[in-house]
């Protein structure tokens, strides 16, 4: 693990605070990425692709992880959202009041923890996009050719 937070904290903008996040935008964070009441919803609920809690956290982690290589800011927020929205599932199934597997505390971070570590392999595979252009709100110029070899 000592590895993988190693890697999350050399990612260009992985500690952004939220007022950061804000100032860059939604084309260049994660802010998408922070609504823990809604993930907790997910997690319960499931969704159309996929219901098990277990398969969603480990597929969200994976998404902000990849999302960092492409020089999106905010990856330990995005990670604390994730690992906050999975042990209050579990805290919900422990009392009952989610359906599903309950599982320890201690289980529950294991389970993150091998996520993060598992995304982070897969990430380093993959290396860093470099910084492509942007126009003033954040969004990402891209720029086309059309038959003749002119730009559109």
């Amino acid at each position: 693990m000592e590895e993988a937070v190693e890697w999350i904290n050399a990612q260009p903008g992985a500690g952004a605070s939220i007022e950061e996040m804000q100032a860059l935008g939604p084309h260049r964070s994660m802010l998408a990425c922070l609504d823990r009441a809604a993930l907790v919803h997910s997690f319960v609920a499931g969704e159309d692709d996929e219901s098990s809690a277990h398969n969603l956290m480990r597929n969200r982690v994976q998404y902000v992880v990849l999302l960092s290589t492409e020089n999106q800011a905010g990856l330990v927020k995005a990670l604390d959202v994730i690992e906050s929205a999975y042990l209050e599932l579990m805290r919900l199934r422990r009392a009952g009041r989610a359906p599903g597997e309950a599982r320890s505390e201690a289980v529950a971070l294991s389970d993150f923890y091998r996520a993060v570590v598992g995304a982070v392999a897969k990430a380093r595979g993959r290396g860093n996009a470099p910084e492509p252009q942007r126009d003033a709100t954040g969004r990402i110029v891209i720029r086309t050719t059309t038959k003749n070899g002119q730009r559109a």
